[in-house]
């Protein structure tokens, strides 16, 4: 290309006349192909010289070919995107560049068409759509092979490479990357990209010293042609491969350097990109102080430059510090910011894929059109409804309630995937449009198609298990109730946080060919969606949990008790409509802590809710409601059920002696209060029947388990500890 003849370190009037004399040089034979060789000169300015890139633009903004199409002025609308991406405004990029591609392509003017939706394409990736950025970026490629365009074909294939890389798809990303480094037509200030970006790619691949090389010769083109913006950002790649080889304090030096010219530059993509980059090594490494620091500035840069993305993701990684640092409250407001904050997100991208998919094809007015636009929003508003979800319970519903207005289905469920324990966890789970108690599976078991989906990270589409189950399975194992027609259609899909996955949606019907691709292309959108759900709800437990933790024994403590039953009263009366209490408190504790010391003390307590916790479902909630007083709910259990884990628990404290400190031991008991929820009960009503039955056991002997009830009789309600009284209709205990 003509652009290397020249050099970025004239004046601004003496490269104007060079790029001038150049082009006139190559006797460019349309007006056309002048102004692409002004704009590829633009282009090639942008960062080492950007006056010079505006003198382009004012030069290119009068060319009008023999059509009276302006030419010029499109090729500059190119440019002007560029400019704005560089400065990190997308949507204004975005704007230019989607004018420009209609107006080229309405024209005939392949070449311009390509270059403008190879930006479109970098745009798309930088806001995260990167299945629409391969598909824009897919189709500028196949139109640069067919004109021969090598240098198009380079760059193309660099961002190509990106969008692998964005993906973890390191293979991929490699080939694409070598042959955009390797091509004799990689323009030089795109060289660096390429070869920075193949670095990561080679450092993923344990290429380290090809990786090492790549990164050498990059800042070397950076430095020699004042590329300082793209030398902070492969800096900040440098930065990257070293910490992955396990060298975190050279990392978090080669941080401070590429910060260093990003300030200088003013730059606040890359001043708060790397900023968080650092902050998380330094959070690995033990340096709090300075990580909370390094976040909190890269939250205000971000804000300030209105960076969304990034300070949603530096005020998530804000929370995990204040969470170290068990500082619960602050650590809650960050995450629960940073949701809102990424939910409002989801809104903007929703908009911009409508946007985007409308100005794109809003000349096409076809009947597929129409049924794509309404999917999308469809698709969209299940997208947006996740994005504000806290809680397993909320995603499971939210999914069950679009999903079915998508597809037919008698089965619909949300598990969760623990690699370790192999185990799926169904959460949310509905049949026949009846909601099913959660309920644990093998992942491992022989027959499990869902174990085989969660274990393998690959989706099963299966549209008549008794032909194709045996594909993968000897006999499945599926849900169905026995009175009912087996199940004959399903969909597995694995729901999966960067390279893990942590759970799996199922939709199965009892109609066999009901499911095909386009069932699966919808689950696979919805997964996405669903894995940034579950793993927000998973670190809003986490954190709700340590910030209503009582301290000493790990229990919830009274407020965050309270908060519970309230969401668990409400749930189980929509669902089950039963509920259990269990009131207990240690024996003689008093006397414990007079004769041993408040060291024993506390070990009787921890010990007494280790011991407690053994007896009690996931879904059971403990929390210490005094001193050594604790209290228990058992969602959806009845009276029965709560009389046997409260004497479960009672027999496990007498059972064993505590091993003391000084080598004694101590036998320790608790006296139990029991109740079961009925019509028009409260917090205050419960609790208040509960305690009477706990001092009831007390005054009995300690060591026992007690229950009240209400009866109904002629004379009104009144309150019994009676064995054999009904409550709410039960049977007898």
């Amino acid at each position: 290309m003509l652009l290397m003849a020249y050099t970025v370190s004239m004046n601004q009037t003496a490269s104007l006349e060079t790029i001038r004399a150049n082009i006139a040089a190559n006797s460019p034979a349309t007006v056309s192909e002048r102004a692409r060789l002004w704009a590829d000169a633009g282009l090639l300015h942008i960062e080492s010289d950007p006056a010079l890139s505006q003198s382009v633009i004012a030069e290119l903004e009068s060319m009008v070919d023999d059509r009276g199409f302006q030419v010029g002025s499109n090729w500059a609308k190119v440019i002007r995107a560029w400019q704005y991406i560089k400065r990190g405004e997308e949507q204004r990029g975005a704007a230019e560049l989607r004018s420009a591609i209609a107006a080229f392509e309405s024209h005939g003017e392949k070449r311009g068409a390509i270059r403008a939706l190879n930006g479109l394409g970098v745009v798309y990736r930088y806001i995260g759509l990167l299945d629409r950025a391969l598909e824009i970026l897919k189709r500028a490629m196949a139109m640069a092979e067919s004109l021969g365009w090598d240098e198009l074909i380079s760059t193309i294939n660099t961002n190509l490479g990106l969008v692998y890389l964005d993906l973890h798809d390191w293979n991929e990303a490699a080939l694409c990357l070598e042959s955009a480094t390797n091509s004799s037509f990689a323009a030089i200030h795109n060289l660096p990209i390429h070869q920075s970006h193949l670095a990561i790619a080679y450092t993923e691949l344990e290429r380290i010293n090809e990786a090492e090389e790549l990164i050498a010769k990059a800042l070397k083109i950076c430095r020699d042609n004042k590329f300082e913006i793209t030398e902070a950002d492969v800096m900040g790649k440098y930065a990257a491969i070293v910490e992955r080889q396990g060298q975190h304090e050279s990392a978090v030096l080669r941080y401070d350097e590429s910060l260093a010219l990003a300030k200088k530059l003013g730059n606040k993509r890359l001043m708060a990109e790397h900023g968080m980059a650092r902050a998380k090594i330094l959070f690995a490494i033990g340096r709090i102080d300075e990580a909370e620091q390094s976040l909190a500035d890269a939250v205000d840069l971000s804000r300030s430059a209105g960076m969304q993305i990034l300070a949603a993701n530096a005020l998530s990684e804000l929370a995990l510090v204040k969470a170290k640092r068990e500082r619960w409250e602050e650590a809650y407001k960050y995450a629960d910011e940073a949701s809102k904050m990424e939910r409002s997100l989801f809104g903007d991208k929703v908009a911009n894929q409508a946007a985007t998919f409308k100005a794109e094809r809003e000349s096409v007015q076809s009947a597929a059109y129409r049924e794509e636009l309404k999917r999308l929003s469809i698709l969209s508003e299940i997208g947006m409804a996740l994005a504000g979800s806290v809680d397993i319970e909320s995603v499971g519903k939210i999914l069950y309630e679009r999903i079915s207005a998508l597809m037919a289905m008698d089965v619909f469920g949300l598990a969760l995937y623990d690699d370790q324990a192999m185990t799926l966890d169904f959460r949310y789970f509905v049949e026949d449009t009846q909601r099913v108690e959660p309920f644990t599976l093998p992942a491992d078991a022989d027959g499990s198609l869902g174990g085989i989906c969660a274990r393998s990270s690959e989706p099963i589409l299966i549209s008549d298990l008794e032909l194709d189950a045996k594909k993968y399975v000897k006999k499945p194992r599926t849900a169905g109730k026995v009175s009912k027609a087996p199940i004959r259609a399903l969909i597995y899909y694995p729901v999966r946080v960067k390279d893990r996955t942590i759970g799996l949606i199922s939709v199965q019907s009892r109609a066999a060919e009901v499911y095909q691709a386009h069932h699966l292309e919808i689950i696979k959108a919805l997964s996405a969606y669903a894995g940034v759900a579950l793993e927000n709800a998973r670190l809003f437990s986490e954190l709700k949990s340590m910030a209503g933790t009582d301290p000493l024994t790990g229990a919830l403590n009274r407020r965050r008790f309270m908060e519970v039953f309230a969401s668990e009263l409400q749930r189980v009366r929509r669902y089950c409509g039963k509920l259990g209490i269990i009131l207990f408190d240690l024996d003689k504790f008093k006397q414990v802590n007079d004769r041993h010391g408040h060291v024993v003390g506390d070990l009787v307590l921890k010990e007494a809710v280790r011991r407690c916790s053994t007896s009690l479902r996931s879904n059971d909630y403990l929390a210490r409601f005094g001193g050594e007083e604790f209290i228990i709910i058992l969602p959806c259990t009845g009276l029965d059920g709560t009389l046997v884990v409260a004497e479960r628990t009672r027999k496990y404290f007498e059972s064993e002696p505590i091993p003391l400190p000084d080598g004694q031991s101590l036998t320790f008991t608790a006296s139990f209060g029991c109740a079961s929820l009925c019509e028009g009960d409260d917090l205050d009503s419960l609790t208040t029947r509960v305690d009477k039955a706990m001092y009831r056991a007390k005054n009995a002997g300690r060591n026992r388990v007690e229950f009240e009830i209400i009866e109904n009789t002629d004379e009104g309600i009144t309150v019994s500890g009676l064995p054999g009284k009904p409550c709410c209709g039960e049977a007898k205990p």
